[in-house]
């Protein structure tokens, strides 16, 4: 049986995942820019959840798309582990492994091009942690023990 707790911890990871659509994400430096853009050497730009964008196959997204999609998938997971849903067991797990991937690349890209700052990192803190308490709750769940 899926507890309050676990509800409640999902709708903190959930919560958080949304409150770095405010958090400052990171700070990239322009460098190495060629002709006119030239000028833009050394022009420092923090980026926040609310003024970045990344592209997915050429399709430009803004930045608070992820940490909408994280707490969709945090808030999907808490109820489908709570029965809910009906998804299959490893579907929320799907979307947070898809969620944690684009995270890390963004981590990386922030951290290769200028300086890391809180909000992703957030949201890589929440979703490991709702897909720890998701596996938890649903394998307690499923080997209910004998009366």
């Amino acid at each position: 049986m899926v507890s309050n707790n676990h509800i409640f911890a999902f709708a903190l990871c959930a919560a958080a995942a949304l409150a770095c659509i405010g958090l400052p994400w990171g700070t990239v430096t322009i460098r190495n820019e060629q002709g006119m853009a030239a000028m833009l050497n050394g022009v420092t730009a923090t980026i926040s959840g609310t003024n970045g964008s990344f592209s997915v196959l050429g399709i430009p997204l803004p930045t608070w798309l992820i940490s909408v999609l994280s707490a969709v998938a945090v808030v999907t997971a808490g109820l489908n582990a709570k029965g809910v849903l009906t998804f299959p067991r490893y579907a929320p797990l799907i979307a947070i492994g898809a969620l944690l991937l684009v995270i890390t690349t963004c981590l990386v890209v922030l951290a290769s091009n200028g300086s890391i700052g809180v909000g992703p990192v957030v949201i890589t803190l929440a979703l490991l942690v709702s897909g720890g308490i998701y596996l938890t709750a649903t394998d307690r769940a499923a080997h209910k023990p004998d009366r």
